[in-house]
């Protein structure tokens, strides 16, 4: 009975030792994480101690270094500015019973172009102008933009004709001498074939205006163009107007196409060969024995030359002020 009972009080004796080792370690591996923290605790306190201590102001060192940064970044916004202005138009001080003579002189100029390039113009066509085509005197203060419109028409068109586009159908330049909104003119007769009228929403609305933030900085001049071209002569334009020497941004392109031809379905008697005769061949609808007829598929248009496209592409155009500071 005794044994057993020393057995008994033996187990329970290892048992709790056990547990008290448990315990112990458990104990151990929390205060060493605690002093883990803790000294971590101190250290940022001390470096925050160390922070506040310091003067607010800037050292000399640093002070020269951001004098230089600021000189530096003068500099390079001068260059900016200077290479910006490059080449770009220059208001031209006229009386404004001069401007009408220019006018026809620049319109007359560039009909001159459009007919060495074979681009079909509408009959009698003002490039934006029509008011002062008419005979109306622009008034004093409005001569200088005038004339930087017209400049820019002038090198917009270049690049248009450039490109080598089949069609000028329109173009609307924004008409600040307007103080409301007025309606649109009719659409002027074409010398070949009617091009349908862009859609009323889309010629009423308003040209924007230069930010508030570079208001002071730039002048912009937006401009609206409807011109039918090839794909290959829509490319063309876009390279040629990213690089213009004068500082442009396409902020809208609307494209449309226009033209489906057909083409017949090939009998069994008829092989490629014959297919593409008849693609070569440029009809505007063809029929086989049976009268079956499809749409041509975009890349047998292509093939084909046929791939014609409606264009209304806006374009802001930045002029730089000469007589703004290089500085900021």
């Amino acid at each position: 009975m005794s044994s057993r009972f020393s057995r008994l009080v033996l187990v329970l004796l290892l048992v709790g030792l056990i547990f008290l080792c448990g315990a112990a370690f458990f104990l151990w591996r929390g205060w060493q994480a605690y002093r883990a923290i803790t000294g971590e605790l101190e250290s940022q306190h001390v470096q925050l101690v160390r922070l506040q201590a310091r003067s607010p102001y800037p050292s000399e060192g640093n002070v020269k270094t951001v004098a230089q940064n600021a000189a530096r970044m003068e500099g390079f916004l001068s260059e900016l500015i200077t290479s910006l202005r490059t080449n770009q138009v220059q208001p031209v001080r006229i009386e404004p019973a001069d401007f009408p003579a220019i006018l026809e002189k620049d319109i007359r100029y560039l009909s001159r172009k459009a007919a060495e390039a074979e681009v079909i113009l509408p009959e009698d066509f003002t490039f934006g102008f029509e008011r002062y085509v008419r005979g109306q005197i622009p008034a004093a203060t409005d001569v200088a933009r005038l004339t930087v419109q017209l400049q820019q028409v002038r090198r917009i068109c270049s690049v248009l004709f450039a490109a080598g586009i089949s069609e000028l159908n329109d173009l609307r330049r924004q008409e600040f001498e307007l103080k409301k909104e007025r309606t649109e003119p009719q659409p002027a007769r074409r010398r070949r074939r009617r091009v349908p009228a862009a859609a009323a929403g889309g010629e009423s609305r308003r040209m924007p205006k230069a930010p508030d933030e570079i208001a002071d900085l730039v002048d912009l001049e937006s401009y609206r163009f409807t011109f039918s071209c090839s794909e290959p002569a829509f490319w063309k334009l876009l390279q040629g107007l990213a690089n213009a020497p004068f500082c442009a941004v396409v902020t809208s392109i609307e494209v449309e196409n226009q033209k489906f031809g057909a083409l017949a379905e090939p009998s069994r008697g008829e092989g490629i060969g014959d297919a593409l005769g008849q693609i070569f061949s440029l009809p505007a609808a063809m029929g086989s024995k049976s009268g079956a007829e499809r749409p041509l598929t975009r890349e047998e248009r292509i093939v084909a030359g046929r791939e014609e496209i409606q264009v209304t592409l806006q374009l802001n155009v930045y002029r730089f002020r000469e007589s703004e500071a290089s500085g900021p």
